[in-house]
């Protein structure tokens, strides 16, 4: 009886209080959510959800749209405007309650935690930045991102802009952090769609378990590897040019080629202003309308309508100024080979072909033919090999003849009119030229593709002037491919082992660069390291430069405008980046220490702690073909050091070793194909674990290894999807598996100070935490 009379008494003061909490603290808690006849329940995570809370809930998707509760309704502060609101998490997204919109739809809204959650992302990650309208998407002004496909029917059909807000990334591939499987995905304010097609429609496209990831804390299984942050090759940037052409306002369009993550090669149609903006792009891999698999030249229309030939489609496609596709004609029987495109005054299309024809093909604007004419020869009319056509204001036709080193020209019904050139350097003269324009002047230019240069003549073939030589400065050419004029005679020379174009006047005077990739930007991140203070630095072989990232992801700087193959640092803050033939020191101001002179076939570099230098060879004799791994030890000032190994000297006598590691005691760790070796301080072997195989302390392919702040061995096995790591003494510590197609290079796997890991990946640089 006492004990009941004390639990009424009990339940009464309870009560009390919470009546007070309302009167006197306000927005705690609103009557609509305690109220118990409106309340549900769920056994699953042991949470309630009540009031406008769960009718929001049931009224807009429930179980299968936000998941199960994963908290209470709490008072939480809104990191995107900083005001204090009533919220309660869901797997999928966190509910807000809005009294200032009481009465209307907006009461309740969804936190924007997309936002939340890739707030670095925003920073710098390429598939947030800013994007260009594509062709046949919905573009967003608000956030300057894409919308298409099935995730702009789901975005429309389940609430839109109210539910999802505003896309805030491109649709790209992502790791999710809940299952470690990669995805096609796009983020928006409030949400993450995930294409997933393994499920039938529809659901094939899932929302993605945010609530979750940022409230990892809860009763919820922790990730095996969390993204920190990542860093993206910028696809939008020209890769590889292949032709350009000009419209009657002076916008360049730029076949441009890049690789995506399969290293399957993707054609992109990029349209510039006169002053090098980019404008606009579309295009994708595939066979349909505004899909290419092998775009080979372009031309444009008196209205600017643009004409593109895939000679792995054997079609042209037309397209609009604003990359709409408009119409497309041709097979493989029409044009097996096609290599080059024109157009003459009257609209009638001409294309050049390879294969056993070598000959000159003429459409009429809806793609009818009307003739053709060439052979495969070198006598008058007769072809080897035509890669560039092009048209004079009499609707003459010139034709870059390539490997018989000529220019023919024909009149327009295709009858010989004349030729010039011949093999050779002097003036006048070519070496495979590749391509051939005309200008509103009068004159006819033509890519001397093999001696790096542009030669200019008038149209009946007498020379007028060159410009160009072997380099990558401005002016110079490696592989000169193409040629584009502008309606004021500009030219633009498109040289594909370089990732920009180049635009001249008239008279070969350089006048700028178009799309060259800002210091913040790379394209092949093929080699990466770290420095003593964990910035991570990238060297891109594209754009020949190494650049520096803090350890937040944040552009710090451009290193050495040199591609460094190898990258590592000393105790003392100086670090060291590989060319093909040395190895430049700099302390830790930047400044240029010393160069040391490494032997041929150096691939990866170490340095331990008192500064000596250890790099790895393949080394083949002239006695025996069989190539051997060498690891080559100098001294910090740059000598072999004839105490270690054979003289300075070690043959690891394996067939592949992709990996140098030097820990603070002077031990070499070496990673094999599938095991791990140790030297010790003299190159004598010390220790070697690991045999072929998936069970634990097992390797199949070792694709990086390095050691942590603790001196532990991290190994990464790409064919057994993981990390593994060992103390010293070849001890397996722990194991976490790797994102499914998420696999290192060599010298593409870091461990910084932390335990942090930085993996490389083709068009990618991924920060993990390994929990």
């Amino acid at each position: 009886m006492r004990q009941a009379i004390l639990g009424v008494s009990a339940r009464a003061l309870l009560l009390l209080s919470a009546g007070l909490a309302l009167i006197f603290c306000g927005f705690v808690v609103v009557p609509s959510q305690v109220r118990a006849e409106n309340s549900q329940y769920f056994a699953q995570t042991g949470k309630t959800v009540s009031g406008k809370f769960l009718d929001y809930w049931q009224n807009n998707g429930g179980l299968a749209t936000f998941g199960y509760p994963i908290t209470d309704a709490q008072n939480e502060v809104d990191p995107e405007t900083g005001k204090t609101f009533l919220t309660q998490w869901f797997e999928r997204n966190r509910f807000e309650l809005h009294p200032e919109n009481a009465g209307t739809k907006y009461e309740v809204l969804l936190g924007l935690l997309g936002k939340d959650l890739r707030r670095p992302a925003l920073e710098h990650d390429a598939s947030f930045a800013p994007a260009q309208p594509l062709a046949g998407a919905t573009f967003f002004q608000e956030t300057a991102h894409n919308l298409t496909g099935g995730f702009l029917q789901y975005w429309q059909q389940n609430g839109g802009l109210e539910r999802f807000g505003f896309p805030i990334s491109e649709l790209h591939q992502d790791i999710d952090p809940e299952t470690g499987k990669v995805f096609q995905v796009q983020w928006f304010e409030r949400a993450r769609f995930e294409y997933h097609p393994e499920n039938q429609p529809p659901y094939n496209i899932l929302l993605g378990l945010l609530g979750n990831e940022l409230k990892k804390e809860s009763n919820f299984p922790a990730r095996s590897t969390e993204t920190l942050w990542k860093l993206q090759a910028n696809q939008s940037l020209i890769w590889e040019p292949v032709r350009a052409a000009a419209d009657s306002k002076g916008n360049v369009y730029v076949i441009n080629q890049f690789v995506d993550t399969k290293s399957t090669a993707i054609y992109a149609i990029q349209k510039y202003s006169p002053d090098g903006k980019l404008l606009l792009r579309w295009g994708t891999r595939g066979s349909g309308p505004g899909q290419f698999i092998g775009l080979i030249d372009l031309a444009v229309d008196a209205k600017d309508n643009v004409y593109v030939v895939d000679s792995s489609n054997h079609n042209i496609q037309k397209f609009d100024s604003q990359g709409n596709f408009l119409s497309s004609w041709g097979n493989s029987d029409q044009m097996p080979y096609p290599t080059a495109i024109a157009l003459d005054s009257q609209g009638n299309i001409y294309i050049a072909e390879l294969g056993d024809s070598h000959r000159i093909q003429k459409f009429n604007s809806q793609g009818q033919f009307l003739q053709e004419w060439g052979s495969f020869g070198s006598g008058p009319g007769q072809f080897n090999t035509p890669l560039g056509l092009a048209f004079d204001a009499k609707d003459n036709l010139y034709v870059a003849d390539s490997n018989n080193h000529r220019i023919q020209k024909f009149d327009k019904q295709g009858n010989f009119l004349l030729q010039w050139g011949g093999y050779g350097t002097k003036t006048g003269q070519f070496q495979s030229p590749q391509d051939v324009k005309i200008s509103p002047a009068g004159y006819a230019y033509v890519a001397d593709s093999f001696n790096q240069r542009v030669q200019k003549f008038t149209l009946d073939g007498k020379y007028k002037s060159k410009w160009g030589k072997s380099g990558t400065d401005n002016g110079e050419f490696l592989h000169i491919r193409a040629l584009a004029i502008d309606p004021q005679s500009n030219v633009f020379a498109v040289d594909d082992a370089q990732p920009d174009l180049q635009k001249f006047d008239q008279n070969g005077k350089f006048l700028s660069r178009f799309a060259t990739a800002p210091d913040d930007q790379f394209l092949i991140n093929e080699h990466i390291g770290l420095d003593g203070h964990n910035n991570l630095l990238v060297g891109d072989w594209k754009l020949s430069r190494t650049q520096r990232f803090d350890s937040n992801g944040h552009f710090a700087g451009i290193e050495q405008p040199f591609n460094a193959r190898a990258i590592t640092h000393d105790s003392q803050g100086n670090l060291y980046l590989m060319t093909d033939r040395a190895l430049n020191k700099y302390d830790a101001s930047g400044r240029l220490v010393t160069t040391y002179k490494l032997a041929e076939g150096a691939q990866l570099v170490a340095v331990d702690m008192e500064g000596a230098i250890y790099f790895l060879s393949v080394f083949t004799s002239s006695k025996t073909p069989v190539s051997n791994m060498l690891v080559f030890k100098y001294t910090a000032n740059g000598d072999p050091d004839k105490t270690w190994a054979d003289k300075g000297k070690l043959d690891l006598k394996i067939g592949r070793a992709y990996a140098l590691a030097v820990d603070a005691q002077g031990n070499l760790f070496v990673g094999g194909v599938n095991e791990v070796r140790k030297f010790d301080r003299s190159g004598k072997p010390a220790l070697q674990w690991g045999t072929y195989g998936s069970h634990d302390g097992g390797f199949k392919i070792i694709n990086g290894l390095d050691l942590d702040g603790q001196g532990n061995v991290l190994v990464a096995d790409s064919e057994n999807q993981r990390i593994q790591k060992f103390d010293s003494q070849g001890r397996l510590l722990a194991k976490w598996s790797i994102p499914e197609g998420i696999l290192p290079q060599p010298d593409a796997f870091k461990v910084d100070s932390n335990g942090d890991v930085y993996l490389s990946y083709y068009l990618s640089v991924f920060k993990l935490r390994l929990s």
